[in-house]
């Protein structure tokens, strides 16, 4: 049972609440209760979900020795040991397959989507980490294709307003991350990311204030001009109120470094995102009931 545990563990399902921006194309093109397309998204965050396991165990896999040097780190599956990297294996030969059957069921478009996404993160953990700037916006491409996918999986148009929105704020949150690695180099010293040598507090917080000012003025734009948005101009505040909120959760905790985290052990921000998803239903779907 506990290596069970531990595979669980290895795959990492916390992390699979990334895999919700799938349904962005189904909540903003107003298609949410078509049972169809909302069974399709599901499908489709089920294979994004297969998808990330196999990109988390590649890297678990070529970070082993290096996280063992990280306090937390350290007690990944592979890092502490307690599955080794042939059964690590065999569980990422295991999730390929199923992978595979499950393209038989998506179209052609799904399937490239996917193949985009694994080769960029391949590239990332093998080489693209490494690279300052680029590694970061390989982290908010992947939020970019996840909201593609759902979009390609039920065959609806997307805004690119919501992509670019997608991905400024994916950056935004891939910046912090970042700022918060290197406040705890100190207590991390045996353990530090390549990458980090390149970037400064002062260069990311600079990087980090312009991003959050396209990010706050592309949803506002995209909340103008999209003619299903007319209700959706009091969700603005919730949007401004969230991005200050996690500013401020990166500047004073340690939360910012896993933003999943930061959502669920900081309740007023939790609280925020709650409230604009309910919003955001309620005030598009008026229109259509």
């Amino acid at each position: 049972m506990r290596l069970v545990s531990q595979l669980v563990k290895l795959i990492r399902p916390k992390q699979w609440i990334k895999n919700s921006y799938v349904f962005a194309a189904l909540v903003f093109s107003g298609s949410l209760f078509n049972l169809s397309m909302f069974m399709m998204c599901c499908f489709g965050f089920t294979i994004f979900c297969i998808s990330s396991s196999c990109v988390y165990i590649v890297n678990d896999a070529i970070d082993a020795s290096s996280d063992r040097a990280h306090p937390q780190k350290m007690n990944r599956p592979l890092a502490s040991g307690a599955v080794s990297i042939t059964q690590a294996m065999l569980l990422l030969l295991t999730l390929l397959i199923l992978l595979l059957l499950s393209f038989v069921y998506v179209n052609i478009h799904f399937r490239v989507v996917i193949s985009i996404y694994l080769l960029i993160n391949l590239l990332y953990s093998f080489w693209l980490k490494n690279e300052p700037i680029i590694d970061i916006i390989c982290i908010s491409l992947g939020f970019v294709l996840r909201a593609i996918s759902g979009a390609v999986i039920i065959n609806v148009t997307i805004s690119p307003w919501l992509l670019i929105c997608t991905f400024l704020l994916s950056l935004y949150l891939a910046i912090n991350k970042r700022t918060c690695e290197i406040k705890n180099i100190a207590i991390e010293a045996a353990y530090k990311r390549k990458v980090l040598e390149f970037y400064t507090i002062d260069m990311l917080s600079s990087m980090s204030s312009v991003v959050l000012s396209a990010t706050i003025t592309a949803y506002c734009i995209y909340i103008i001009t999209t003619e299903l948005m007319a209700n959706m101009l009091i969700t603005i505040p919730f949007v401004v109120y969230g991005l200050f909120r996690y500013q401020h959760i990166a500047n004073s905790t340690e939360y910012a470094e896993s933003p999943e985290t930061a959502i669920l052990k900081d309740k007023p921000l939790l609280i925020c995102v709650l409230i604009w998803g309910l919003a955001c239903v309620s005030f598009m779907y008026i229109n259509f009931t």
